[in-house]
């Protein structure tokens, strides 16, 4: 009788192991700019790693910055993103909000500091400043250098059979993080235009939009 109990147990076992091992877990995410749902990130690499560092899966997000990764065995795992797309643009806006930040009046989000820190060297300070102002300046509207994802972890020990995630995105020097990478329109819808004549070579119009985010930007 002891000896079968052990030969269950044995076989019990097993079945757990291969069990795992045929686990038919998912992962699906999607990633925005600055985190804002209205800018997703299409064509970024997403990468799906284990514990150990081996690459396990690569994809990349469609149109509206989703991903996925199906049949995922249980364990443990972490998510890198990356991208040779074009780079969120810059403008006086960006340098205003470091300083306010330097001044103490303005406190940075995660991936507001990420795009802050122009220097890359993990804090946000008059380097930073200087250089935004200096690329502006000199007539430059991005940094062409760098993007920065925001590092997923995923536990699939708990036997955890889905898995969704968002995660955020942006540019070097991008602190504002309003305008879509890659060039790409805002889609404004107009509601109104009332013109004024001032005189015969000028003319005012008000015009309202139902964008509900700030709009900035300057020539």
């Amino acid at each position: 009788m002891k000896r079968f109990n052990i030969q269950q147990l044995a076989l019990f076992i097993m079945l757990l192991i291969f069990s795992s091992l045929g686990a038919q877990n998912q992962i699906s995410g999607v990633i925005y700019y600055h985190d804002n749902d209205s800018n997703p990130l299409p064509n970024v690499v997403v990468e799906l790693y284990d514990s150990g560092d081996n690459l396990v899966a690569t994809t990349t997000t469609n149109d509206d910055g989703e991903y996925e990764f199906s049949n995922v065995p249980y364990g443990e795992y972490y998510i890198l993103s990356s991208s040779t797309q074009n780079f969120g643009t810059l403008n006086l806006i960006d340098p205003s909000i470091v300083l306010q930040y330097l001044n103490g009046t303005y406190n940075l989000n995660d991936f507001e500091f990420v795009a802050a820190d122009v220097n890359g060297n993990g804090v946000v300070n008059g380097g930073d400043y200087n250089k935004l102002m200096k690329k502006i300046l000199g007539k430059k509207n991005s940094f062409e250098e760098e993007w920065a994802f925001e590092e997923v972890e995923i536990d699939f020990t708990a036997r955890d059979f889905e898995e969704e995630v968002e995660h955020w995105g942006t540019s070097t020097g991008d602190v504002e993080g309003i305008w879509m990478p890659g060039g790409r329109d805002l889609d404004f819808l107009v509601e109104y235009q009332l013109p004024t004549d001032l005189n015969e070579t000028e003319i005012e119009l008000e015009i309202g939009s139902s964008y509900k985010d700030l709009i900035s930007g300057f020539v």
